[in-house]
C-alpha cells in the first residue's frame, strides 16, 4: 500500500525508512512484567562449545565456523536433525560432532581465512546457504547492522537479495540490549560480532544467557559460547559471562567494544492461512509534496531582559534587591529561501485486531525522528510523523517506507510491511 506524489521534474531521491517495532511497558527492565528476570538457553552448555583452534589448520580467527556450528548443533538438539550429526553415538551433539561441521562451513561456505577470520557478509552466506540446503523455506535470518547493506555490497558485490538460499534475509538498525534480548527469549539462535585485535574482521561469540536486571554501573548481565580456547585447552570454548550496556555496548577482553553485528537464525512458524480477521496487518504509507521555505542560516541573541527581584524581605518591607538578567531570545538574523521535500508517513491497520502499541523511528536524508504510534484499531490510521528534507541533501533515487521491522507485532500478513516508490 502506497500513496506518493514526488516531483518527476527534479533530480529527488533519499531514503526513508519507518520501523516500527513493539513498546513494551514493564516495571521490571526491557523484558515484558509476565516473563522472569533471567533467560538461558540451558542445554547450550559446555559439552557443546567448541573452541576456534580445534584444528591447527584454522588458525587463530575461525570463529565464525565455530560458532555457526555450535549454534547448528543446538538447533540440532531441538528438532532440525540434519544441521548437525552424533556422530560419536551419545546420544547427544558435542563439541567432537560438530568439529567437522566447523571445517566444512569455513572451508566450503564461508571463506574463512585462518590469519584474519571471516567476514560479516561471507558468514551470512555461509549461514543462509548451510540452512537452505538442508531446510529450504523453513528460516529467516535478521541482521542487526545499519551499515550492513553497503558492507555486503563492497565485499560480494552486489546488492543483498531480500532471500539467500532460500531463507529469507531482513537488515535492521544497529543491536542494543533490548534486540538480543528479544531474539534470544525467543529461542532464537544469535551470533553476536564484536571487533578483535589483528583483524579487520570481527570475533563471533553464540549468544546463550541474558538478566534484563540493571547492575550498579547501569549494564545488563549476559554470557556466551565462546569459542576462544583457554590456555592449554585447545579444541574447547568457553561459556563466558560479562555485561551489555543498554545501548549494545559488550564488556569483552578488558575492554568495552561495540557489538558490530547480530544475526539471528529463527525457524519460520507455520501459520494456517486466514483472513484479515484473524489479526492485526500493519500496512505504511506516504506522501510527499515539494514546497519552498524560508530557512534560517544565522541566528542572533536578543538583547538580555533584567529585572530586579526582591532577595531579603522582613514580611513587610523588602531590604534588599539584585538585578537577574535572562538570556535573549534565539532569533533568526539571515535566512534563505530553499527546496524541500515535506514527507507525512503514515501507518494502517487492516487487519481485524488491534495492533498494540508501537514505537518507530522515521529516517529521512540522514535525519531521525522517534514517534509513538497508539494502538490501533482495525481499520485506524494513524500519522506517524512529518520529515522536511532538503532537494540537494539526496543522492539516491529511492522512499522506502516499513512498518514492523522488529516483528513485534504478530500479524496475518507479514510480506507487506514494506512500501517502495520504485515499485
Amino acid at each position: 500500500m502506497k500513496n506518493c506524489s514526488i516531483p518527476r521534474n527534479k533530480s529527488v531521491g533519499f531514503i526513508l525508512t519507518l520501523s516500527v517495532l513493539f513498546f513494551l511497558i514493564s516495571l521490571s527492565g526491557p523484558a515484558g512484567a509476565q516473563e522472569e528476570p533471567v533467560f538461558v538457553l540451558e542445554e547450550m552448555d559446555q559439552e557443546l562449545i567448541l573452541g576456534q583452534r580445534a584444528r591447527s589448520s584454522w588458525g587463530h580467527f575461525w570463529s565464525g565456523p565455530a560458532v555457526s556450528a555450535i549454534n547448528f548443533g543446538y538447533l540440532a538438539e531441538h528438532g532440525y536433525q540434519k544441521l548437525a550429526a552424533d556422530h560419536n553415538g551419545s546420544g547427544g551433539i558435542e563439541a567432537g560432532d560438530i568439529e567437522p561441521l566447523a571445517e566444512k562451513l569455513g572451508r566450503e561456505y564461508m571463506g574463512t581465512d585462518p590469519d584474519t577470520g571471516t567476514t560479516d557478509p561471507e558468514l551470512l552466506r555461509g549461514i543462509a546457504r548451510y540452512v537452505g540446503e538442508n531446510y529450504p523455506d523453513r528460516f529467516q535470518l535478521k541482521v542487526y547492522e545499519g551499515g550492513f547493506r553497503e558492507e555486503y555490497q563492497g565485499v560480494v558485490g552486489e546488492g543483498l537479495p531480500d532471500e539467500l538460499y532460500d531463507v529469507r534475509v531482513t537488515v535492521f538498525t544497529d543491536p542494543e540490549f533490548k534486540v538480543y534480548e528479544k531474539e534470544l527469549r525467543a529461542g532464537e539462535m544469535v551470533w553476536v560480532g564484536v571487533p578483535q585485535e589483528n583483524s579487520p574482521n570481527n570475533h563471533y561469540l553464540a549468544g546463550r544467557s541474558l538478566d534484563n536486571r540493571e547492575t550498579m554501573g547501569g549494564n545488563y548481565p549476559v554470557d556466551f559460547g565462546e569459542p576462544k580456547e583457554k590456555s592449554f585447552q585447545p579444541g574447547k570454548g568457553q561459556i563466558i559471562e560479562t555485561v551489555m550496556s543498554e545501548g549494545g555496548n559488550l564488556d569483552y577482553a578488558g575492554r568495552t567494544r561495540p557489538v558490530d553485528i547480530l544475526i539471528a537464525l529463527s525457524p519460520l512458524e507455520e501459520k494456517a492461512q486466514g483472513d484479515s480477521s484473524d489479526g492485526p496487518d500493519l500496512e505504511c504509507s506516504f506522501n510527499c509534496e515539494e514546497k519552498t521555505e524560508e530557512i534560517c542560516v544565522e541566528y542572533r541573541r536578543t538583547e538580555p531582559e533584567c529585572k530586579t527581584v526582591c532577595t531579603g524581605w522582613d514580611g513587610d518591607l523588602c531590604y534588599e534587591t539584585k538585578q537577574v538578567c535572562e538570556e535573549g531570545d534565539r532569533v533568526c538574523a539571515e535566512s534563505i529561501e530553499k527546496e524541500v521535500l515535506v514527507c507525512d508517513t503514515k501507518v494502517k491497520n487492516t487487519g481485524g485486531k488491534e495492533t498494540g502499541l508501537n514505537t518507530g523511528r522515521l529516517i529521512a536524508g540522514g535525519k531521525e525522528k522517534h514517534f509513538v504510534t497508539t494502538p490501533l484499531a482495525p481499520g485506524e490510521e494513524q500519522s506517524a510523523g512529518k520529515a522536511t528534507i532538503g532537494l540537494d541533501e539526496f543522492e539516491a533515487d529511492d522512499l522506502v517506507c516499513r512498518v514492523d521491522i522488529y516483528n513485534d507485532v504478530e500479524e496475518v500478513n507479514e510480506e507487506n510491511n514494506e512500501a517502495n516508490a520504485a515499485e
